[in-house]
């Protein structure tokens, strides 16, 4: 007597359906506890977190995160200054100074900035080779408003890597409900980490030249993402295919004997 190996019949199912992966979470902060939780907020910056009555929904939940280059009469902390090194935004973000220069850096042409806000997390983040960070942004400036626009700018740090999420020379944007002029209405970013190790993770905003013409990044579900899960069918769906291939294989059979 033979018997059917149902387990055999899924998994070929499962290749015929096609698999596709799916990121298995770990949430490094989505901002739910009302806080910043495990970020601090850099010397005299300007951020809070804020619910969906400042204009735009977090993309779950009921919090996300706000950084702001500068309010009314208000500075944010100052990107670059010899003397008081810790109290900068490239202190507090540990990137080399020179990287927010004119001179050369990992961003070409980076510009000169003055002021702005940024989040470190607390303790570095351990990752593996091919695990990604994840997270939802939404970057809004005043800058649009102005004939001659600054290149304000937001961006992720890794240790001393600076990487641009989004700015005014590039980014697409609409008019907004909050307070700016203008957004990028909420976007999901992406970075894949090409090897292992830790890393001190962080988020600003910054000014471009002068101090007007303000900009804030939007942040929510900050995540670190792993290729390692399979999408499996609805139990109910495949239930139904393996009975349909396991009533075919009897018929089959029968018909041979």
């Amino acid at each position: 007597m033979s018997y059917l190996n149902l387990n055999a019949i899924s998994l070929s199912f499962l290749g015929l359906l096609g698999m596709t992966p799916l990121a298995l979470g770990m949430t490094i902060n989505d901002f739910e506890s009302g806080d910043f939780a495990n970020f601090d907020l850099s010397p005299s910056g300007i951020g809070t977190v804020v619910d969906s009555t400042f204009g735009v929904s977090p993309t779950q939940g009921t919090f996300q995160a706000l950084l702001e280059t500068g309010i009314t009469n208000t500075l944010a902390t100052p990107v670059f200054n010899p003397i008081e090194v810790p109290n900068t935004l490239e202190g507090f973000a540990g990137v080399p100074g020179f990287l927010f220069e004119d001179g050369p850096g990992p961003i070409s042409a980076l510009g000169s900035y003055v002021q702005g806000s940024a989040l470190r997390l607390q303790t570095p983040l351990t990752v593996e080779a091919g695990q990604s960070l994840r997270f939802d942004y939404n970057f809004l400036t005043d800058e649009t408003n102005s004939a001659d626009p600054n290149n304000d700018l937001a961006f992720l740090t890794l240790n001393e890597m600076i990487i641009p999420i989004a700015s005014v020379d590039t980014a697409s944007f609409i008019s907004s409900p909050t307070s700016f002029v203008s957004e990028t209405e909420y976007q999901s970013f992406t970075y894949t980490f090409l090897s292992s190790g830790t890393f001190n993770l962080g988020f600003a905003v910054v000014d471009e030249n002068a101090f007007s013409g303000h900009s804030g990044l939007l942040l929510d579900n900050i995540e670190l993402v792993s290729p390692t899960q399979t999408q499996i069918p609805e139990s109910s769906m495949l239930v139904g295919l393996m009975a349909c291939v396991a009533g075919g294989l009897i018929s089959a059979k029968s018909k041979r004997q």
